[in-house]
C-alpha cells in the first residue's frame, strides 16, 4: 500500500493509519476501479467457461483481453502457461 494514499487524484481518505482508515482508502480504490472490475469479473467468468470447455484457443483471445484491460498479474501468467502447454503441448 502506498504511504500516502490520500495523495492518490481523486481520493480524499486522510492518512493511513489504523485498519479503518486502510479499509476506507481500499473501497475508494475499489470504487474508483468499479468499471474495471466489472469488466475484469465477466471476461474472468467467460474466460473459466472456455477452460472448462477445452476450448482453449478462444480462451487464450480472452486472457489477452483481459491483460490489456487490467495487466498482468501472476494468475494471468499461470494461465498462460497452462494455455501454451494445452495449445502446444508440452514442448511449448
Amino acid at each position: 500500500m502506498p504511504k500516502n494514499p490520500s495523495a492518490i487524484g481523486g481520493l480524499s481518505l486522510g492518512p493511513t493509519q489504523g485498519v479503518l482508515n486502510e479499509m476506507m482508502w481500499a473501497i475508494g480504490i475499489l470504487t474508483a476501479e468499479k468499471k474495471i472490475l466489472k469488466r475484469y469479473i465477466a471476461q474472468k467468468v467467460v474466460l473459466d467457461s472456455l477452460i472448462a470447455e477445452s476450448d482453449c484457443e478462444t480462451a487464450s483471445i480472452c486472457l489477452k483481453s483481459m491483460v490489456e484491460l487490467t495487466g498482468w498479474s501472476h494468475q494471468a501468467l499461470g494461465v498462460k502457461c497452462y494455455l501454451i502447454g494445452k495449445i502446444g503441448g508440452l514442448e511449448a
